[in-house]
């Protein structure tokens, strides 16, 4: 060995020599987190457990949080420990996962948090306060609001403080916040408006229609569980200048079921937009009665309909009221002399309607290569709704088709609308990660945020970069978080 080292110059031997002890170390370190992870996560030493709950390795926090979780009663008194005697952020920490759990706090220490805290502390003692019934003065809550600078700071005290105000001065705040750059603190807005009652709820949801472009959707669904209250309120949406929202729109009223509604769902039977001729038809098939459905017949049954009066009335089909109009919308779909919008439209009301006679028909003309591509891409998302093995067999493997990226993005769509089969999250999420066309992508993240399962957020977040619209991925999210609120 001395002989095979003596043509070495010691000067470089030496460096060989550290490089190799520095390499041995990295390797020895690399699983020292994990093992601290471990230990973390199944110790019942809550002295040791609870101050990680602030560590700035996120793998050791996340350790603790979990083993807190499974059972916080038992960690409570070193939680309240740790917030009388940590640092800033181990302060944090506590009152966090002191609202987080339901743990106790004696009152006079979270007032005290609330009026000489700082902000983040501020936040989450009014949280804890709001929580637990206490009574707080206005002039604090306001306070609070204005002094609060990070965005989580700003949601929890709209959606805690803000609500105990008196209703018009909490209605004044919260149509205020609304301006927030931050999305968090919009979406707490309406959670907040949720806790307020009549006028001041109404206005506070008129203004988040009109004015953000992100929760006009989500506004509408609350307008939509007001019922006849919020009618007045959608008839004017439908005169919006945006398609979401008048299309938004038209659906809920359809939802509500005025039959007055009917004939202002009409008036949109000529609009240019066909997300809106959709929308208008499957509303209006929900509160036609036989007169107009025979109305619509008459326009579909003629051998040249009019492309855009029919495409509504082939979705008021959609409603399955009448079933019997199926045949006709085969017909159409499959002879290449009518409109492509008509076709296509066929094909996705006979998915809608869930129509079994139709299943082989759509099962072909998804199969069918050769197929004319909008036409086929409506049956490969129709085949979604229809939650059967072969469906989703089908669309799994239309998701993996390398040869045509419009047939992965129908795939996707597909796969979006079969919400009672959480197996189509997890193969949108494994197509999330290998996807490169952004066009995809945007298909892929909107389906899972139509799922609405929590499980996708990560993956949606790591499509951020590549998807066509980045704007996707924030409405995915968004419609995750908010519609999975209790």
């Amino acid at each position: 060995m001395r002989a095979f080292f003596s043509w070495i110059d010691p000067k470089y031997l030496a460096i060989v020599i550290v490089v190799i002890a520095l390499f041995i170390y990295d390797i020895l370190q690399a699983g020292a987190p994990e093992r601290l992870r471990g230990e973390i996560a199944s110790s019942n030493d809550a002295e040791f457990v609870v101050p990680y709950l602030a560590h700035a390795d996120p793998r050791l926090a996340d350790a603790a949080w979990d083993n807190v979780s499974e059972h916080p009663r038992e960690f409570a008194s070193a939680i309240t420990g740790l917030l009388a005697d940590g640092n800033l952020n181990e302060q944090i920490a506590a009152i966090s996962a002191i609202n987080e759990f339901n743990l106790e706090l004696a009152p006079d220490a979270a007032w005290s948090l609330l009026q000489t805290g700082p902000a983040t502390l501020q936040a989450q003692a009014l949280k804890y306060l709001a929580r637990t019934g206490e009574k707080i003065d206005p002039q604090i809550v306001t306070a609070t609001y204005y002094a609060a600078i990070k965005p989580s700071d700003k949601a929890i005290i709209v959606e805690y403080g803000l609500t105990s105000l008196p209703e018009d001065q909490a209605a004044d705040l919260l149509i205020d916040a609304l301006a927030d750059s931050s999305k968090d603190v919009k979406f707490a807005v309406l959670d907040a408006a949720k806790k307020i009652a009549g006028d001041s709820r109404m206005r506070i949801l008129i203004e988040a229609l009109q004015y953000s472009e992100l929760l006009a959707p989500f506004a509408i669904i609350e307008l939509k569980k007001l019922g006849e209250d919020a009618y007045d309120v959608l008839l004017d949406a439908l005169d919006d200048r945006r398609s979401m929202v008048v299309a938004g729109a038209a659906e809920a009223l359809g939802e509500i079921g005025n039959p007055e509604a009917l004939e202002h769902l009409l008036g949109l039977f000529t609009d240019t937009s066909y997300d809106v001729l959709e929308s208008a038809g499957k509303a209006a098939g929900k509160l036609a009665d036989e007169e107009h459905f025979n109305l619509f017949f008459g326009w579909i049954q003629s051998s040249r309909p009019d492309s855009i009066k029919s495409i509504p009335a082939i979705h008021a089909f959609g409603s399955g009221k009448w079933v019997t109009a199926g045949d006709r919308l085969m017909q159409i779909a499959s002879d290449p002399g009518f409109e492509k919008g008509l076709r296509k439209a066929s094909i996705e009301a006979l998915g809608e309607m869930q129509y079994e006679d139709a299943y082989d028909f759509l099962y072909g003309i998804a199969s069918d290569t050769e197929m004319t591509e909008n036409i086929r891409r409506a049956a490969i998302t129709a085949l979604g709704r229809f939650p059967s093995d072969r469906s989703f067999d089908f669309l799994r493997t239309a998701l993996r088709d390398v040869t045509n990226f419009e047939v992965r993005c129908a795939a996707a769509e597909g796969l979006g609308l079969m919400s009672g089969r959480p197996e189509a999250v997890d193969e949108l999420m494994l197509a999330a990660n290998d996807e490169d066309i952004g066009k995809v992508l945007n298909a892929i993240v909107k389906a899972l945020g139509d799922l609405g399962d929590r499980r996708a957020i990560p993956a949606i977040e790591a499509a951020r970069p590549n998807v066509f619209r980045e704007a996707v991925c924030d409405f995915a999210i968004a419609k995750i978080e908010y519609l999975n609120i209790d």
